[in-house]
């Protein structure tokens, strides 16, 4: 870690969860495998399901596989999006203990 970072304690974020949106590529990557180095669990959603699944891969090495990625497209109406109830089109990841 970066003494840039070296400010926050190096587990800040342990047993919290983080969803971000648009995870599978540029800033809102780079914050997961931030929000990921300190210890927290991640929920990654974007519309590209393969930038999902790598994005996924590369955030769960830097957190013991604590990533679970959707493929999701946020600009449809609530209707739409993946409820409780109903599994999400595609999700890469797993949690682990």
């Amino acid at each position: 870690m970066s003494t840039a970072h070296a400010v926050f304690q190096p587990r800040l974020l342990a047993g919290q969860t983080v969803l971000i949106t648009g995870a599978s590529s540029g800033i809102n990557l780079g914050i997961a495998r931030r929000f990921a180095e300190h210890g927290a669990n991640i929920v990654v959603i974007a519309r590209n399901a393969e930038k999902i699944a790598r994005a996924c891969a590369d955030i769960g090495a830097q957190n013991d596989g604590r990533v679970l990625g959707c493929s999701v497209d946020v600009r449809e109406t609530t209707s739409s999006l993946p409820h409780r109830s109903n599994a999400p089109r595609h999700t890469s990841g797993r949690w682990t203990s």
